[in-house]
């Protein structure tokens, strides 16, 4: 568990679909856990909030979009790519349909429930 947690989440916009190949490019060589959520519309423009992973509840503070697509992403800097009670948290804190992606220096995986 870390020491501080982060107060506020950051948000960016991008304007590129959102894949593994975002999530590579997104924690891909950042070696601490921090987790965000990305929610695109169909003109593929996407808001991009990165947030302390274990301190969330604000970044979900929010009106979502009908129809909106959402992906969540954890970095796993040091771990397995398996969820853990925060990634799950988080999912369950977003709306239903959101897409759960794992990454870990360049790895990036979107995870099947099983």
């Amino acid at each position: 568990m870390p020491e501080k947690t982060k107060e506020k989440p950051l948000r960016v916009l991008c304007g590129e679909w959102v894949d593994t190949g975002f999530g590579k490019r997104l924690f891909g060589r950042t070696y601490q856990e921090a987790s965000a959520y990305v929610m695109q519309t169909e003109r593929a423009e996407a808001e991009v909030c990165i947030f302390d992973t274990y301190a969330p509840e604000d970044a979900f503070e929010r009106e979502w979009p009908e129809g909106a697509r959402i992906a969540l992403y954890s970095n796993h800097y040091q771990g397995q790519l398996e969820p853990n009670v925060c990634d799950l948290r988080n999912l369950a804190a977003l709306p239903r349909g959101t897409e759960l992606y794992l990454v870990r220096d360049r790895q990036c995986v979107k995870w099947k429930r099983k």
